[in-house]
């Protein structure tokens, strides 16, 4: 009976990516309990036919670590990103965008079960690529700077994420221009450095120059105009 091996075939063929289609329509909507058991499947099929680098595979992999993550398994999920960061290295390139998103997010994986020197060691490695393929003034190298500052502060390494704020914010005003949104979200963030330091009348500074350009470009009632004049009142009351 050919005709019925033929679509018994095709049945076999078909089933593995409905079964990812609805995991990842679950995973989407944070439906993550029935995404998981779905997404496991998927990746077991494709594991049991030995093709684990094919794109359906690496996006079953994704959708599950994200599943993981989502239900707050956060050793298992760095287990998955890392498989999947092997396999995308390998198929696509230390380069490719979606090996250094997903370095990133494994990185802030390690750096929320505290492995802080992993962190920031894979961190600064995207920074290295992002580097070398984008140039230091791509908005997505300022995008890893920034990622590795918040890394370095949280770690309380407040002068070493001063001086690449600083490198930050020149690149930014450079690039796009001192009243850019993100060009004063850098100067913000400096402040805020500057005053966990203690620097308070430098961060004081900075902190005026933020509201003076969120007033004159945003207007005074907007929420980023408002939010300056918060931080700027909160600024002077550590100054007693």
């Amino acid at each position: 009976m050919p005709h019925l091996t033929a679509s018994t075939s095709q049945v076999n063929q078909v089933l593995p990516k409905l079964t990812l289609t609805i995991g990842y329509v679950f995973a989407v909507q944070s439906h993550f309990q029935h995404a998981e058991p779905l997404l496991w499947q998927a990746v077991d099929y494709w594991e049991e036919k030995q093709d684990e680098e094919s794109y359906l595979a690496q996006t079953s992999l994704y959708y599950l670590e994200l599943t993981v993550r989502g239900l707050g398994h956060f050793t298992e999920s760095a287990d998955i990103g890392t498989k999947l960061l092997q396999t995308q290295a390998h198929i696509l390139g230390a380069e490719h965008p979606s090996t250094l998103a997903t370095m990133h997010n494994l990185a802030l994986l390690l750096f929320d079960q505290g492995q802080y020197k992993e962190a920031e060691a894979m961190q600064r490695e995207v920074l290295g690529v992002m580097k070398h393929v984008s140039g230091a003034e791509h908005q997505d190298m300022l995008m890893a700077m920034h990622n590795l500052v918040w890394l370095l502060s949280n770690q309380g390494l407040y002068k070493e994420a001063e001086a690449m704020q600083r490198e930050v914010l020149g690149v930014s005003k450079h690039v796009l221009g001192a009243e850019h949104p993100d060009t004063l979200m850098a100067i913000h963030n400096l402040a805020l450095s500057l005053s966990n330091q203690g620097q308070y009348k430098e961060a004081e500074a900075m902190q005026r120059e933020v509201l003076g350009v969120s007033e004159h470009v945003l207007g005074e009632e907007h929420p980023d105009t408002l939010t300056a004049m918060h931080t700027l009142v909160s600024s002077l009351s550590n100054q007693g």
